[in-house]
């Protein structure tokens, strides 16, 4: 099969592969999920963005991503059952990596070298979220709402290229 299909005019910007999916974003702003089995290809999931989608970032199953946009904005994507939830980040994200044990928690990076924690909340009170998780150093922080974000700033030898259970491993030049 051949992609974009015949029946449209937009052109693919970014695509990503994982064992059963082919993501790509369009000219259109699209983000579109395809199967893939040996019987062929067919469409899972298709939503469209107000600005083009310059990264994306799936997950190992390829259910979930991370869409970054041509401003730098994040936006959380479940092709399951199409929820979109924006990411708090005030910096242009650049890389994520999921974690491969919690599939509701990533590390974000900036240009500058700065990695944020997020987790996903899909059942809370408010409806889902995506949170930064915040740094408590003592009880008295929580109380008093004095809660920093959990923010690591990484030398720019170190590489990061796997996240586990919370554990981040880097990778130094």
């Amino acid at each position: 099969k051949i992609f974009p299909l015949k029946d449209t005019e937009d052109t693919i910007n970014i695509c990503y592969l994982t064992n059963d999916f082919l993501i790509y974003s369009d000219s259109s702003n699209k983000v579109k999920t395809f199967q893939i089995n040996n019987s062929g290809s067919h469409s899972v999931a298709e939503f469209k963005f107000e600005h083009q989608i310059k990264k994306i970032f799936p997950n190992e199953k390829g259910t979930k991503m991370i869409c970054i946009n041509s401003y730098g904005k994040g936006f959380f994507y479940s092709t399951i059952n199409e929820k979109i939830l924006p990411l708090n980040n005030e910096s242009e994200l650049n890389n994520v990596i999921w974690d491969s044990l919690d599939q509701n928690l990533f590390v974000a990076s900036t240009s500058t070298n700065l990695m944020y924690v997020y987790y996903i909340f899909e059942d809370t009170l408010d409806g889902a979220k995506v949170n930064v998780l915040k740094e408590y150093t003592a009880i008295e922080d929580y109380i008093s709402s004095k809660q920093t974000s959990c923010v690591m700033k990484l030398d720019p030898n170190n590489i990061p290229f796997y996240l586990a259970n919370g554990y981040l491993f880097l990778f130094q030049k």
